[in-house]
C-alpha cells in the first residue's frame, strides 16, 4: 500500500515532532519556548522528509 503525498507529509510531521521533543529533552532544555522551537522545527523537517520518502523518492520531478 502506498501513502498519498499528504498522508506521507502528516506521518513525517508527527515523527519529526517526536524527534524534536526527544532532542530537546536529551540536550537538557525545558519549558514552553524550547518545546515550541524544537517541536516546530522537527515537524517541518519531518513533514518535508516524509513527503519526499512517500512520493517514491523520484529525482526526475
Amino acid at each position: 500500500m502506498r501513502l498519498s503525498r499528504d498522508a506521507g507529509r502528516s506521518a513525517g510531521a508527527i515523527a519529526g515532532l517526536a524527534v524534536g521533543v526527544v532532542a530537546m529533552w536529551s540536550l537538557g532544555y525545558g519549558g514552553l519556548i524550547p518545546l515550541f522551537c524544537f517541536g516546530a522545527g522537527g515537524a517541518v523537517a519531518g513533514g518535508m522528509t516524509g513527503e519526499w520518502i512517500f512520493r517514491g523518492s523520484r529525482l526526475d520531478g
